[in-house]
């Protein structure tokens, strides 16, 4: 919505194979092209107008993700999951540049390996 700047996000995981470990779904939003100081590693002065990309603005989730399906012991392939957000792109934000970044990790013990990830466009 371009006057509340309220993102409404629908997530859609579907498992190729079966799952016998808990998962999470983790999303955040990225920005490009914010031009702003950097220092270098060749010159003392920073560089002023060095353009950052990939900028982590905000992680939508709790930061180790949401449990996903958490209360079977099996997911089976070709189960689907969905899961809508909502939140708001802040005004500084340029929503042109932004991006959503959402991540199926493993969750258990040390092993939070991540499985699959896609990457979108914000739109207004």
């Amino acid at each position: 919505n371009a006057t509340t700047r309220e993102e409404v996000p629908k997530v859609k995981v579907a498992s190729t194979e079966d799952v016998n470990k808990k998962q999470n779904l983790t999303l955040a939003i990225i920005e490009n092209k914010i031009i702003d100081a950097q220092k270098s590693l060749d010159q003392q002065e920073p560089i002023l107008d060095y353009e950052h990309n990939s900028v982590l603005r905000d992680i939508i989730t709790p930061f180790y993700g949401s449990p996903v399906l958490d209360s079977l012991a099996t997911k089976t392939a070709g189960r689907v999951y969905e899961r809508t957000f909502r939140f708001n792109v802040k005004d500084t934000w340029k929503v042109e540049n932004c991006q959503l970044v959402a991540f199926i990790h493993n969750n258990e013990g040390n092993d939070k390996e991540v499985i699959q990830a896609a990457e979108v466009h914000v739109t207004e």
